[in-house]
């Protein structure tokens, strides 16, 4: 596994805080679907890291009609994959649940709303135990916007930043083609 340089580990980190930032500026909405953007892209790098690339140069698996174009069909390999475990996978299917009800709605929505704070809940009660949810707290203390939209930010950040992060250490796993057409016609194992 190679390492990520911590220059840049601290200069990604800080990327995706001020990403956040500027969409909490911009309300309840736009934090919720554009952030879920950001952490869909974060999740493909993820998973591409995982895997080879095509022979021919063309990948199309994570294109909008493909096998891989949801955020749903992600999370579900991801999961697979040992990407994540069966909390970040829950927190995942909230987040994708909350950000489709904000994409479909027709009336503004926010992230007070009882039936998002009690989602949020459960997905970020895991989370909450962990270090890394205080340390990242603070930095969205200061800002003026309601807590149930600082705990989906706090809950979007910490994905989203460990998801590149282990894009960026995960060095690409090659399986040297175990099953294949032999020498004899056959298929073999090497």
């Amino acid at each position: 596994m190679k390492k990520t340089n911590p220059e840049e580990s601290k200069a990604m980190k800080a990327e995706v805080g001020a990403f956040i930032g500027r969409l909490l500026m911009q309300g309840d909405r736009a934090a919720v679907v554009l952030g879920v953007a950001r952490l869909d892209v974060a999740l493909e790098a993820a998973l591409r890291s995982l895997m080879s690339n095509h022979p021919d140069g063309q990948d199309n698996l994570f294109d909008p009609d493909r096998p891989l174009g949801t955020l749903s069909a992600k999370i579900a390999l991801a999961l697979r994959l040992g990407v994540i475990d069966q909390d970040v996978e829950h927190a995942l299917q909230i987040i994708r649940k909350i950000r489709n009800e904000f994409a479909h709605s027709i009336e503004d929505e926010t992230l007070s709303v009882q039936r998002h704070r009690d989602r949020l809940r459960s997905s970020t009660s895991r989370v909450r135990e962990m270090a890394v949810w205080n340390a990242t707290a603070i930095h969205f203390e200061a800002l003026s916007i309601s807590d149930a939209l600082k705990e989906f930010a706090l809950l979007l950040t910490i994905i989203i930043v460990n998801l590149e992060v282990f894009a960026r250490m995960e060095q690409r796993v090659t399986v040297a083609k175990l099953l294949h057409f032999g020498p004899s016609g056959g298929l073999t194992m090497q």
